[in-house]
């Protein structure tokens, strides 16, 4: 086999895997860690693990922002007519600093991941964003349970 040809199918192979796409249930989606803007925002892979709840590994923010919070939203960028997300304790408190820890969120009210464009550390008093993940459109992931 060429290796170009094979090279290629491991690629192909590698998203298939990572997307979950071909197995014909739905499944968690592993996404690129936070895009890193301000205030040492950064993490590991951000997994959607079903329709509401996400799992952010290594997650690191300094918890300089003065009025900074987990905001999901419509649009291309983060902005202020987002929804605010409890934290991993279920505060909505000002976000404190994360030194690479693994958070889990779950969305608000109804919101599922199908409803939102992106996940973000948002400071409101600012209107800036610290760091975030896009979220893919049509997903197909497992239904929330209420049991969690």
């Amino acid at each position: 086999m060429d290796t170009r040809l094979g090279f290629t199918i491991g690629i192909f192979l590698f998203y298939v895997t990572l997307l979950g796409f071909g197995s014909g249930y739905p499944s968690p989606k592993i996404l690129p860690g936070f895009k890193k803007l301000a205030h040492g925002v950064s993490s590991g892979p951000v997994t959607l693990l079903d329709t509401k709840r996400v799992l952010i590994k290594n997650l690191r923010y300094d918890g300089a922002g003065p009025d900074a919070y987990f905001v999901v939203g419509k649009g291309g960028v983060p902005n202020l007519h987002g929804y605010k997300v409890q934290n991993e304790i279920g505060s909505s408190d000002v976000l404190k600093g994360y030194d690479g820890v693994d958070v889990e969120l779950t969305l608000p009210g109804k919101l599922t991941f199908n409803d939102i464009d992106y996940l973000s550390i948002y400071c409101v008093a600012f209107e800036e964003d610290f760091g975030h993940v896009l979220i893919p459109s049509n997903l197909d992931l497992p239904e929330y349970s209420y049991d969690n």
